[in-house]
């Protein structure tokens, strides 16, 4: 997922003020504060006397105008699952800031080695990252916890706010009394008490690991704790077991356009161009000449090539209300890799547009209220799925929307720029999903276990220490047992193992991908000294002529932590000797 849209770039009581997002260090006047951001309509002030991550409300937000605020203190880093059990992965820990470059404070190790944290200042947005730099800096659940049903990493932070400050979730004031905790997968906002202006917000959660993979549509919760509100990001174990490290968990992905040159208005017949006007002209005309196009740019869509656009996506404009006022417009994408903004091409009309198009869009006039804005949201998924397929698409790259009026009939229609208002301009919302999830690299390995008459580990499967294996296939055979009188039924069974056992042979696994690393795991078969057992995973009886395939779905693959280890176990001895064949396939997936 995806968000973006043309935000403001200028404050102060007549906007003519750049905004400046960049830190500096706080004076006398801020004191205890060590930095602050004050070129804005809101301040940002940072540290009451020290940055050290655990050092309690280290953020503040300051609205200028109303003298509303908001607080931000990070807590622990958890496991839960659905029964609501927790254990610990790491407190904040006492470090200071690493890096304060421009509107970005960077603490590494905010949570302990390889979990780094970052705040972004971004025209009102809470914006905040945690990174995870390897799977064992997290290391894996308890059995409890996993037995506790859909286990999930919880990110969490305390947010204090002042008391003329209301919290929307969806769209609708939080019954703070009556719906606690309530869950969203969607928008969040902090808005004025008085008059329902949007101060700051949140976007709908997501995590992308280094493959440019996203997460499954994560969750926010919230709960009242006091006069605090406690919000938790919540990200799936089995997402995080399989995920290429680093994995980067962002409650807030949406990304700001902020220049006053990324939207503008002409007439079909290459008139009237202007990237300066309070309104777009948007009026359909059955003299296609005379209909009217507006044009808007959203810089670095962070989709990947190929991506499959969700029909969730849309874009949004605020419309003007008055009688005469009519819409037929459509909206396509500008049909290039990367769109340029209107001073670099001061066009609209010329620009090619994607063949395909969302709308038609038709809104009939209303006569009351008469004089606003109005947001209207169209689904363009089509022509930005256009956008994302062609061959010199990258993710990070610009995306221009254009809307044009129809030639079906002649009306009118205006829709809000940039230039008239810096928070009602376009808005662009893309929801996507990146098909066939993380690929790692495939191994298969092959060896023989002979002259077997004892219990015995058939094969063990060791994962390394800073990656994930997810076991695709298991297929065992016996090579001695034809026209056996014996022909004996045993048990297969498959367990996390806590040591690695010995007596056998370390048969060497083999790429499947000419050009992929080795292995960085161990693979071992017939070991007589057996692994301590650990928890049973799969058992199954099979008859020795028959011989045994464990071939799981995707959703019952059995996945091992960094350093975990799969045993596959003969646990009764035969009546005779069998020569066993081993084979199996896997994929690791980091390292």
């Amino acid at each position: 997922m995806l968000d973006a849209h043309i935000g403001p770039i200028h404050y102060g009581a007549s906007e003519d003020q750049e905004i400046d997002s960049a830190w500096e260090a706080g004076g006398i006047p801020d004191l205890p504060w060590l930095w602050k951001m004050v070129k804005n309509d809101f301040n940002v002030f940072l540290g009451q006397g020290t940055t050290d991550f655990d050092s309690g409300q280290i953020l503040k937000y300051v609205h200028v105008d109303s003298g509303e605020d908001v607080t931000f203190e990070a807590q622990q880093l958890q496991w839960t699952n659905d029964l609501d059990q927790i254990e610990a992965i790491a407190d904040p820990q006492q470090v200071s800031h690493t890096a304060l470059v421009d509107d970005t404070i960077t603490w590494d190790g905010a949570f302990g080695t390889g979990l780094d944290f970052r705040w972004q200042i971004q025209t009102g947005r809470l914006s905040k990252y945690l990174t995870i730099q390897s799977a064992g800096d997290i290391g894996s659940p308890s059995q409890f916890i996993i037995d506790g049903g859909n286990p999930v990493l919880r990110l969490q932070f305390i947010f204090q706010k002042s008391l003329g400050t209301e919290i929307w979730i969806d769209e609708v004031l939080w019954d703070e009394a009556g719906n606690n905790p309530q869950t969203t997968s969607g928008n969040v906002e902090f808005r004025l008490a008085s008059s329902g202006d949007p101060l700051w917000w949140f976007k709908m959660p997501q995590a992308k690991d280094n493959s440019q993979n996203d997460s499954p549509q994560l969750v926010q919760r919230f709960r009242k704790t006091g006069p605090n509100l406690l919000v938790e990001v919540r990200v799936p174990w089995s997402w995080l077991q399989t995920a290429s490290y680093p994995v980067e968990i962002d409650p807030t992905v949406d990304e700001q356009v902020g220049a006053g040159d990324d939207d503008a208005t002409e007439q079909n017949n290459n008139t009237n161009f202007s990237s300066t006007q309070i309104y777009q002209n948007l009026g359909a005309s059955t003299t296609d000449a005379n209909t009217l196009l507006g044009g808007m740019r959203f810089q670095t869509v962070a989709v990947p090539k190929n991506a499959t656009i969700g029909s969730g996506t849309f874009w949004e404009t605020f419309i003007f209300q008055q009688a005469n006022d009519d819409a037929d417009f459509d909206v396509f994408c500008e049909d290039v890799d990367d769109a340029v903004d209107f001073v670099s091409d001061a066009d609209v009309t010329d620009r090619v547009r994607t063949s395909a198009s969302a709308g038609p869009y038709t809104e009939t006039a209303i006569a009351d209220p008469v004089g606003v804005w109005f947001g209207s949201a169209i689904d363009c998924s089509g022509p930005i799925q256009e956008i994302v397929d062609r061959d010199g698409w990258a993710t990070g790259q610009d995306i221009c929307v254009i809307a044009k009026g129809s030639n079906r009939t002649t009306v009118s229609c205006r829709g809000r720029s940039y230039d008239g208002s810096t928070t009602e301009a376009a808005k662009l919302h893309i929801e996507y999903t990146t098909g066939g999830g993380t690929v790692g690299r495939m191994y298969t390995v092959s060896a023989s276990v002979a002259s077997v008459t004892t219990v015995i580990d058939l094969l063990r499967i060791s994962a390394p220490t800073d990656a994930v294996v997810v076991v695709h296939k298991v297929i065992i055979t016996q090579e001695t047992e034809f026209g056996d009188a014996a022909s004996e039924q045993m048990d297969i069974q498959f367990h996390r193992g806590s040591t690695d056992g010995s007596g056998g042979a370390t048969p060497t696994a083999r790429q499947l991908e000419a050009g992929d690393a080795a292995f960085g795991g161990t693979v071992a078969t017939g070991n007589t000294t057996q692994s301590t057992e650990g928890n049973i995973l799969h058992v199954e009886a099979q008859n020795v002529m028959a011989g045994f395939v464990y071939a799981p779905t995707p959703e019952e693959r059995i996945v091992l932590s960094p350093s975990g280890r799969l045993i596959v176990e003969l646990p009764t001895a035969p009546d005779d000797s069998i020569d066993f064949r081993v084979w199996a396939a896997f994929e690791e997936i980091g390292g």
